[in-house]
């Protein structure tokens, strides 16, 4: 309340006080007499002209100052009255009336620490030490110590009985507790005061509101708005008046509802709040658009508006815009975690976006808060089922029909639990009753479609929804659903009858079309699927199904770039959908268009910024781009947030690519507790402990590969490696043998015969020949089997089979490297040195190709460009004594000498067996 009693008293002592001393300045009792004047006739935009033209004469007038301080204290402006206030005392101003204005201008300033701190005021009687009392209550509840707040109003009672700081202050606890019928109860004794506060009005209201007494609320919001009518919109009057909007649009009275908004308006009052409320008439008549437009407009003002991001997330979901639906509504829950409507719209968003996982993830933790809820506890159940938790999703479904036993949706979603268990004839059974008992048929048929498809029971998947089609021959998505089964059993005539009859039922129905499309394009008539569904875009640019099914048409057709073009379309009709964008960010890491990929992979994180599929994709580029740390830092945070293999193994992969062989084999690990008999980790797992030499726990790894895979050959190829690497060759012949029995490959080959080679068995090579034999265009064991000529002497077959690559291959730069080499050995300098060029214009960064074109440039004559190109050989690899004799010999040549004989020391100095070490030396004497 604001404190009056004293203003009149003031009036005549200024008027006294200008007869006694002979006021000179008339025109400033004059100013502020009109302020009082309109100031009791409630129009306080003119009081505050006339005192602002007092204090324009005489800065010191200290009534003014306090009558000032007291008209920004009923405008609400806290802060203003302060400055006044405390103006007002500093010029002299006293008495118990201005500090108890100066208290409630501190509680509306928000300033509970200064109320506090001014313990000197001395107070003249009970009734205003009781006023003080509950102004400090005031204090501390703005401070949260709501039981200090609470013990003072009591105290403010018990000293001078009910006054309305202190009952008004005992409501407020009452409300902030949840107690709301006690709250009501002291608000009726507080608006009974003699003193009239249109807050306490308000507050009533609010009251009523939360009880759901709209009436009540409308009244007493009305009621605020008479007592406040001072020519202004005050808080409490906005307040009060939004209050009316929310009542008024609970008892449905939208006309009355929108008059009060354009009042507001009118005024020029602009808060997100009001735009809140005229979007949410515009939700409830379904003008999205509108809806949109102003809840957009409420967060420009605040962008953390909760109850606007919640609307807008209901919004989005209506318009089925999934991805930003999220986006709004995860921002609202950031800040509300106990809504459990705002979870369940978010679950449901999830799952629509096939999402189950993150849909379970936000439904999960409000079953403490609504454990009653059937509804919440079927969708908890249904998001479990559909992330492969079968058990979990049953257990909430059980649960669910305990609470609902009547649901039909609840038996639906447990017959699909049993499908999605195995139990196909649970399912089907399940089904059949829900079927006959005629609720939810469609869904029912639905599933009970799938479960006969699955059974293969395929005559009994077209007896049953033919008798569904009969009873309901006005549903083209009957026929649809028939049209479908005859699809899978492959009659596309009879598909495409049925359709013919949905389609003369409902010429434009898009489900019928697109169904049709698919057909014709599942039969080869693709002209005229795409006939189909070009149509579809052109009628409804929306229809995102239709842009995807082009697509894929095209692609089947091999017209890769109109396919991309279809997808790009999608991308651009829908900004928030997916599945193309995805498409695409894969088509360009294909491509290797990565900068492309990454556009791609920012829109789809601005909407989707957890879902697995987006930061999979955005940990993916990274890897193409070599970023590995960027790369493991995404999946790191995705196996946390979603425990999948797959992605646990891409984990691995990046550190193993950082050489962190540690981490990657406890990520490993980790992946074997989900899944043990994950094949690509127990093959990782082996290579990484056998390259660490834990010899033996690489074997048990290759040993579980072989348990758990006894008919691929994996496991014998991976146990044939480690003894290979023992040197154990006549072990890892019969592993590689054996692994060969299982499935024929040249990889397997080629280490066969290597164990065979290594054992002294002279015609290994043999192997080669007759796998080649069968598969001529196998360069990779053509290139083998060169080498192996290489090695044995047989020069001019090894260059045989090194051209024979290169007519498949021109630019192998390994053959043509080792073909030089041969011809150099055969003494053909000139085809040797070609060859060795084309080796190096390809591969100029290889050592091993830097110094065979080097050597034979020496070989040709030409040292000083032999020089130059077995420097770099050396530079990148120091490790090589041959490339270090090559390098020494070219200095000698070009008359380094000095230099040359720092190497060769270098180079006889080295124990190891070196066949060239009698030229290195000879070369060493001569200098």
């Amino acid at each position: 309340m604001y404190i009056k009693l004293f203003l009149k008293k003031i009036v005549v002592v200024c008027v006294v006080l200008g007869v006694a001393v002979g006021c000179s300045e008339v025109s400033e009792q004059e100013h502020l007499q009109n302020a009082y004047d309109f100031y009791e006739s409630n129009d306080l935009r003119a009081s505050i002209v006339e005192v602002k033209n007092t204090l324009q004469i005489n800065s010191e007038n200290v009534d003014a100052r306090v009558l000032l301080g007291q008209i920004y204290l009923m405008l609400d402006n806290g802060i203003d009255a302060v400055k006044e206030l405390e103006r007002a005392i500093e010029l002299g101003k006293v008495g118990d009336d201005v500090n108890l204005l100066l208290g409630e201008a501190y509680i509306y300033a928000g300033q509970a620490e200064a109320l506090l701190e001014h313990k000197e005021f001395t107070l003249g009687d009970a009734e205003e030490s009781a006023q003080w009392l509950a102004l400090s209550g005031h204090a501390y509840s703005q401070l949260g110590e709501n039981e200090k707040a609470k013990k003072l109003y009591e105290e403010s009672i018990e000293l001078s009985g009910a006054n309305y700081y202190a009952l008004y202050g005992l409501a407020l606890y009452s409300l902030n507790k949840g107690r709301i019928a006690d709250a009501v109860t002291l608000l009726n004794d507080v608006v009974k005061l003699p003193q009239k506060n249109g807050k306490a009005w308000q507050v009533l209201g609010d009251a009523y509101y939360y009880q759901r007494q709209h009436d009540s609320a409308l009244s007493s919001y009305h009621t605020a708005i008479d007592v406040e009518r001072h020519g202004v919109i005050t808080n409490t009057v906005y307040l009060a008046r939004l209050g009316s909007v929310k009542s008024l649009i609970a008892l449905d009275n939208i006309e009355q509802a929108r008059q009060e908004i354009a009042f507001l308006k009118n005024k020029k009052v602009s808060t997100p709040d009001l735009n809140y409320f005229e979007a949410l008439i515009a939700y409830s008549e379904k003008n999205y658009e509108q809806s949109t437009e102003l809840l957009l407009a409420a967060l420009k003002e605040n962008d953390s508006h909760k109850p606007s991001l919640l609307l807008l997330g209901a919004v989005k979901f209506a318009l089925n815009q999934l991805g930003q639906a999220d986006m709004y509504l995860t921002r609202y829950l950031s800040a509300s975690p106990d809504h459990v409507y705002a979870r369940k719209l978010l679950g449901a968003a999830r799952i629509k976006l096939n999402q189950p996982g993150r849909a379970y993830d936000v439904l999960a933790p409000a079953v403490k808060l609504a454990a009653d809820d059937a509804q919440l506890l079927e969708m908890i159940g249904a998001a479990a089922l559909r992330k492969g938790d079968f058990d979990g999703g049953r257990k909430f479904l059980v649960e669910a029909l305990s609470k609902d036993p009547s649901s039909s949706s609840l038996r639906m979603e447990l017959a699909l639990a049993s499908f999605a268990s195995g139990d196909v004839d649970g399912a089907i059974k399940e089904l059949e009753d829900i079927v006959k008992g005629g609720s939810d048929t469609f869904r029912a048929q639905q599933g009970l479609i799938s479960a006969y498809i699955k059974n293969n029971q395929l005559d009994r998947a077209i007896e049953s929804t033919q008798q569904y089609l009969d009873t309901h021959s006005k549903d083209p998505l009957a026929y649809s659903l028939l049209a479908l089964v005859y699809q899978v059993n492959k009659e596309a005539n009879k598909a495409r009858g049925v359709l013919t009859q949905g389609l003369a039922l409902d010429p434009k129905n898009v489900q019928l079309r697109l169904r049709l499309a698919q057909i014709e394009a599942q039969s080869g008539q693709i002209t005229e699927a795409q006939e189909i569904l070009e149509v579809l875009v052109v009628e409804n640019k929306k229809l995102l199904s239709a842009y995807m099914m082009l697509a894929q048409v095209m692609a089947k057709q091999g017209e890769n770039s109109e396919a991309i073009e279809w997808l790009e379309k999608a991308a651009e009709a829908e900004e928030t959908f997916a599945p193309p964008r995805l498409l695409l960010a894969r088509h360009y890491l294909r491509t290797g268009e990565l900068e492309k990929a990454r556009v791609m992979s920012r829109e789809l994180n601005k909407h989707y910024p957890e879902d697995p599929g987006v930061v999979l994709l955005a940990a993916q580029i990274h890897v193409a781009k070599k970023e590995w740390n960027e790369a493991g830092l995404l999946l790191a945070s995705l196996v946390k947030r979603s425990p999948r293999v797959g992605f646990y193994f891409s984990l691995a992969q990046v550190q193993r690519q950082q050489k962190q062989f540690i981490s990657a084999k406890s990520t490993l690990r980790e992946l074997l507790q989900l899944d043990e008999q994950y094949l690509p980790a127990l093959h990782m797992l082996v290579e990484l402990e056998s390259n660490d030499g834990n010899l033996k726990k690489a074997s048990a790894y290759a040993a579980k590969m072989v348990e758990y895979f006894p008919d691929l050959a994996a496991g014998y190829e991976a146990g044939g490696d480690l003894y290979f690497k023992q040197g154990r060759f006549n072990e890892a012949e019969h592993r590689y043998q054996k692994a060969l029995s299982k499935q024929v490959t040249n990889v397997l080959t080629v280490k066969l015969y290597r164990a065979k080679k290594m054992q002294g068995d002279q015609g290994a090579w043999r192997l080669l020949e007759n796998w080649l034999a069968e598969n001529p265009g196998d360069d990779a064991v053509r290139m083998e089997l060169a080498a192996n000529y290489q090695v044995i002497g047989k020069a001019l077959l090894a260059m045989e089979e090194y051209k024979r690559v290169l007519i498949s291959n021109p630019e192998n730069y390994v053959a043509l490297n080792n073909l030089a080499w041969s011809q150099y050995e055969d003494g053909n300098l000139t085809d040797a040195l070609g060859n060795a060029e084309k080796a190096y214009r390809l591969k100029g960064d290889d050592a091993s190709i830097l110094d065979t074109y080097g050597w034979i440039l020496v070989s040709s004559g030409r040292v000083e460009e032999a020089e130059n190109i077995l420097f770099k050989a050396h530079t990148i690899n120091r490790d090589a004594p041959e490339i270090a004799y090559h390098y020494a010999y070219a200095l000698v040549q070009v008359g380094k000498k000095s230099q040359a004989r720092r190497l060769l020391d270098e180079i006889l100095t080295n124990e190891m067996v070196l066949p060239f070490r009698a030229e290195a030396e000879k070369l060493m004497s001569e200098l």
